[in-house]
């Protein structure tokens, strides 16, 4: 049986975002996230918190278990630091987990 990992980090900053590789950006479009969190400043992608991604009504259902069960904890994650001192106010409420030892 395989297992299906989901990878997250919450950040103190917003690093650069260089956009999609212009190979792929036949896959995305741009502005099409405009109205969502914080622009990234590529056109393309933005900062957004968890919890406004589970207030919007166009969020797959399928994505919602896994975001809440990030927010809550997870069952195989410890919460270590639920606040950075300095974090921006896009990444803010952001809680960062790191991985239970096994």
């Amino acid at each position: 049986k395989q297992r299906h990992i989901n990878y997250a980090v919450c950040l103190n900053a917003a690093p650069l975002v260089p956009g999609p590789d212009p190979e792929s950006r036949f896959e995305v479009e741009a502005d099409g996230l405009d109205g969502v969190g914080e622009p990234a400043g590529d056109d393309y992608h933005c900062w957004v918190s968890l919890k406004e991604l589970l207030r919007r009504d166009d969020l797959l259902d399928l994505c919602r278990l896994p975001i809440q069960t990030f927010i809550d904890g997870g069952a195989s994650m410890t919460a270590f630091s639920t606040q950075p001192e300095n974090a921006s106010s896009h990444l803010s409420n952001c809680p960062t987990f790191v991985p239970e030892s096994t």
